[in-house]
């Protein structure tokens, strides 16, 4: 079974509210101001506020699990001495958000006060520590899960997986 490596895509235009299926963000190529999700047989950190909903959290170690399948990485969780960090929250939930928030490194205008909506969007220099983040913030708890089963819906694990048994695209 060959795994591929996965870099993500974003450009300014999926800086805004995402919904699920709209538009491809994943690739197997690496492209000039792309994320790495897998990169040089390393994947990039999941950084998350432990406070966050448990629901999130679940969330979270599936999009751990998802990307191993995919690339037979595992990414760390919560390891800060990671350069590239895919870093996972709620707005008002999150302290990691929050400070992001705070500081003018994300907009989320166009998601707050709204309902399941979600930010995907790739920040250069977020902290002192990360030199580039894959961001994905939700409005509330179910806007913060799309946004992560999003990220592995794209990179070819179907949300059936789990239920159904759909094998992983590779």
């Amino acid at each position: 079974m060959k795994r591929l490596s996965f870099t993500l895509i974003l450009s300014l235009l999926f800086a805004q509210t995402f919904a699920t299926g709209l538009e491809t963000i994943i690739s197997t190529n690496a492209l000039a101001n792309s994320f790495p999700i897998v990169a040089q047989s390393k994947a990039s950190n999941i950084l998350y506020d432990e406070n966050d909903f448990d629901g999130v959290k679940r969330a979270i170690r599936d999009l751990q699990s998802d990307i191993k399948k995919v690339t037979d990485r595992e990414p760390a969780l919560n390891n800060k001495t990671s350069k590239t960090t895919i870093i996972i929250g709620t707005i008002g939930k999150s302290a990691l958000i929050d400070d992001l928030i705070k500081n003018k490194k994300i907009n989320v205008n166009g998601i707050t006060g709204r309902w399941e909506s979600t930010l995907i969007e790739v920040v250069q220099n977020p902290t002192t520590a990360i030199e580039q983040a894959l961001v994905i913030a939700g409005s509330d708890k179910r806007g913060t899960i799309y946004g992560i089963y999003e990220i592995s819906y794209q990179a070819g694990v179907s949300p059936w997986y789990y239920w159904a048994d759909v094998p992983v695209k590779n």
